[in-house]
């Protein structure tokens, strides 16, 4: 029999009819939207396809397209009720806003709007996905925009016959009929080589652009004429089109791009960039985008992240979107992409797919070198500033590495693992995974939560959890490196001041994180350096801080959200759940990286 603690009960009970009313909430605004979305709506003016007089500046006439409210009601039809209640918030437009966006980018005007240039490399494509695609591209509330169709040897006669029509409705929209089939690299390439805009954006033949997306793109641009990597999240469409999977980002992450190509769709290239690394490599067929994207992080590259669900990647029987396993080549061809990077790099490393997760996630265990390191092993944690301060002062090592009270190694190779990914250039700190004796995560890395405690996640959860998007498998950058577990270059800790300043306890090693990601470093959290701990010193939450953690440096050279944490997740939630609200969303998309 389940007995409570009677001063408890109240609350308890408080608090579960909380979560019914969510629920019940959620259910009954979903049932609003889908109606409300499928629903027949005449909007006077908005007839398509409709012939203008506006030329839009562009050489040539063109088709201007307005989108019906109905439609777009109908592109915004999710399943799940979370996932529909974040799409109802942030994840669709209406014809007001659409109108809105387009008379902005008229009002700018063409000489101040960049040209954006859709690679779309099409091979008998069933006519009702390629008109939705062409058409998602049509109905942009951006007009500056040229879509580059490279017809890829097709020999269905519907495709033809559609690309035929598609020739000449619109003079920015531009076909080209290779004479034999090259594959998606080579057609690809041929269709970067007709490009004209400053910008190239790749588009798959069956998939779909959401109508705001080279809005949002232009606005990034325009903000920063020296970008040159642009990506947006995504979601899936299932064959009844219906919007499903949503793919929730991170920030520009170098380190994370090794585990697997988190970018993917919908990616955008400064044309020069793109032209300088040669486009598509054939040997990397399936996967070359990831090895674009590898060579392209080598350059340094300016990289912005937009968090709206801007592309719509379509599942169908014979796609990777809905059955990855029948093309296996894909991955393979990943792997291969990887082992490429690290050997550029002057890296020695193994490269496999994790075992037991969905594909496209890659292990990369960096080759360990003899040690170099020092270990301090903290015991009060109150001391922990004084200690480690002061092993940086003496220590002739190249590393420093802190573990905290009964935090151990689980095997004979962690510490040489910690240290590995120090060898990367720019990065300066790494962090392990840790795990208690029952087998539960303790940490699998840490978000940035200005004023308030870092959120741990996955805290608690199984250590057979992979987390949302791999996240405590795979190796990936963090804001923040676990103070208690956790190991640094010794040269670029103190050129960034090391652990000095007003923080004491494991508050001075968060203080030296933020730093150093202020300084443009980079934080690794590596999933295979992995310490067991049962000690409750370990957490967060049991460290005490006079003051709130706001550094001067925090406040100024970082953003008010960790980059690193989409902004579609709840700040507190440690299992990385949507947050249906998300009041803050709109100031994190205007300051997005």
């Amino acid at each position: 029999m389940l007995v409570m603690n009677e001063e408890r009960t109240p609350h308890v009970i408080a608090r579960l009819r909380g979560r019914v009313r969510r629920l019940l909430d959620l259910r009954r605004l979903a049932v609003i939207v889908r109606r409300a979305m499928l629903r027949k709506v005449t909007d006077v003016g908005a007839r398509l396809p409709e012939r203008t007089q506006r030329r839009l500046d562009f050489p040539g006439p063109v088709l201007d397209v307005v989108p019906t409210e109905s439609q777009l009601r109908r592109w915004a039809v999710a399943i799940g009720l979370d996932y529909q209640a974040w799409v109802f918030h942030h994840g669709f437009v209406t014809l007001e806003e659409w109108r809105r966006q387009r008379t902005m980018a008229l009002d700018r005007g063409w000489s101040d709007s960049p040209l954006i240039s859709i690679l779309t490399p099409v091979f008998d494509t069933p006519v009702e996905y390629l008109r939705e695609c062409v058409y998602s591209v049509q109905a942009q509330s951006y007009p500056y925009w040229e879509l580059c169709l490279v017809d890829d040897g097709s020999t269905s006669p519907e495709t033809l016959a559609e690309l035929d029509r598609l020739d000449g409705l619109d003079a920015r929209i531009r076909v080209v009929h290779l004479p034999e089939n090259l594959g998606i690299c080579g057609a690809t390439n041929e269709a970067l080589a007709m490009s004209q805009g400053r910008y190239v954006g790749f588009l798959d033949h069956d998939d779909r652009l959401a109508p705001e997306a080279l809005h949002h793109v232009s606005l990034v641009a325009l903000g920063d004429p020296g970008l040159d990597i642009v990506y947006s999240d995504r979601d899936l469409l299932t064959p009844e089109n219906f919007r499903t999977e949503p793919t929730f980002k991170p920030g520009w992450a170098p380190e994370t791009l090794l585990s697997g190509n988190y970018m993917f769709h919908f990616t955008v290239y400064s044309r020069e960039l793109a032209q300088r690394l040669g486009g598509f490599r054939k040997e990397f067929e399936g996967s070359q985008d990831l090895d674009l994207a590898l060579r392209a992080a080598e350059t340094d590259p300016a990289v912005a992240h937009i968090p709206l669900m801007l592309y719509h990647w379509r599942q169908q029987p014979e796609s990777m979107a809905m059955f990855p396993e029948r093309k296996p080549f894909i991955f393979d061809a990943g792997i291969r992409a990887v082992r490429a990077a690290l050997e550029r790099r002057g890296l020695e490393g193994e490269v496999e797919e994790i075992p037991d997760i969905w594909r496209g996630n890659y292990r990369v265990r960096l080759a360990h070198e003899e040690l170099d390191v020092e270990v301090v092993r903290i015991t009060d944690i109150e001391q922990y500033r004084a200690d480690v301060e002061a092993a940086l002062s003496r220590t002739s090592a190249a590393h420093l590495v802190v573990l905290g009270p009964g935090v151990e190694p689980a095997d004979d190779g962690a510490i040489a693992e910690l240290v590995a990914w120090l060898r990367v250039p720019g990065v300066v700190a790494t962090t392990g995974r840790v795990v208690d004796g029952s087998g539960r995560l303790r940490h699998a890395g840490l978000v940035d939560r200005p004023g308030e405690l870092p959120l741990a996640v996955f805290a608690g959860h199984d250590v057979s959890d992979p987390g949302y998007a791999a996240a405590t498998v795979n190796i990936r950058n963090v804001s923040l490196a676990h103070p208690l577990c956790t190991a640094w270059r010794v040269d670029e800790c103190r050129t960034l001041g090391g652990f000095a300043g007003r923080h004491v306890g494991p508050f001075a090693g968060l203080d030296a994180s933020i730093r150093s990601v202020a300084a443009g470093r980079r934080l690794v959290y590596d999933a295979l350096a992995t310490f067991v701990c049962d000690d409750e010193a370990f957490d967060v939450w049991a460290w005490s801080q006079p003051e709130p953690l706001q550094p001067s440096a925090r406040r100024r050279d970082l953003r008010p959200r960790d980059p690193l944490f989409n902004p579609a997740f709840e700040e507190g939630a440690p299992a990385m759940r949507i947050d249906v609200a998300s009041p803050g969303y709109e100031s994190d998309l205007e300051s997005s990286d």
